[in-house]
């Protein structure tokens, strides 16, 4: 349902799961991982079913090929399981190589770095006045986090404003 739902993503899924069955840490990230590679994938089902995209590589995928027919979504489906299995074995190789390696990074200085770079990637991309739509959006997410609001629930208030609009334009 998570591909077919506009707005819920793998981390929405994984959370309503976690609330029928508690999940150890590792057992949840395994959980969020599978719901994100099974969405994408059946984001092409919705690109091929409904002619509408469900996520950014669905759109992308559209671009190039405007009428999807049943012989490209089996070899996108397949390519996107080969992809899926050999992440797998690239994603534990790779984990625990850069395990060992954090541990000697400044975190401050990571963060700070990630700031910058965000901030000036906001400004290239979107210019100046994006800063401020930058700083609405983190001091949002700062004081969710302070007043012990998951960030996941943010995504209600973007959804409501939408589907508003959206009942709006039928009346």
């Amino acid at each position: 349902m998570v591909s077919f739902l506009p707005g819920v993503g793998s981390a929405q899924a994984a959370t309503i799961a976690s609330a029928f069955k508690k999940f150890e840490e590792k057992t949840f990230l395994l959980l969020l991982g599978a719901v994100s590679t099974i969405t994408m994938l059946l984001s092409f089902v919705a690109l091929f079913a409904i002619q509408k995209p469900r996520s950014g590589v669905a759109v992308f995928a559209g671009k190039f090929l405007p009428y999807l027919n049943l012989q490209q979504l089996m070899l996108l489906l397949f390519v996107g399981l080969i992809a899926a299995c050999v992440s797998v074995f690239l994603s534990l190789f790779f984990a625990k190589i850069f395990s060992k390696g954090i541990v000697n990074i400044n975190y401050s200085w990571l963060c700070f770095s990630i700031i910058i770079f965000i901030i000036i990637l906001s400004i290239v991309l979107s210019g100046p006045i994006s800063v401020l739509i930058l700083i609405a959006g983190s001091a949002i997410g700062i004081v969710t986090s302070l007043i012990g609001i998951k960030k996941i629930h943010m995504m209600g208030s973007l959804l409501l404003p939408v589907i508003i609009w959206h009942l709006s334009a039928l009346c």
